[in-house]
């Protein structure tokens, strides 16, 4: 784990996740049809030590070329406590 303090370290580890993204989609795509992969959703879990309003957070955000399916689940959760909080991962 690279010191999260450093946007070129949390640069790196993103474009990390990139790569693996990108080859496991390549052999998924070989492997299954259109038809089965329509219906399938990927989940990218993870601590990654950014927020939202980062430009790291941008690239990770490209890297899945916009498309309109993508969706940040935890940006779109309410606070429990305050629904106007700000929500933050690396506190």
């Amino acid at each position: 784990h690279l010191d999260p303090n450093k946007p070129e370290n949390r640069f790196q580890q993103l474009q990390e996740i990139a790569n693996f993204m990108e080859k496991t989609f390549t052999q998924v795509e070989q492997r299954y049809s259109e038809e089965v992969l329509s219906k399938c959703a990927v989940l990218l879990l993870g601590d990654f030590n950014i927020s939202c309003t980062w430009s790291e957070y941008q690239k990770l955000i490209e890297f899945f070329g916009g498309t309109p399916k993508i969706r940040d689940l935890f940006e779109e959760a309410p606070d429990a406590s305050n629904p106007n909080k700000k929500k933050f991962t690396y506190e």
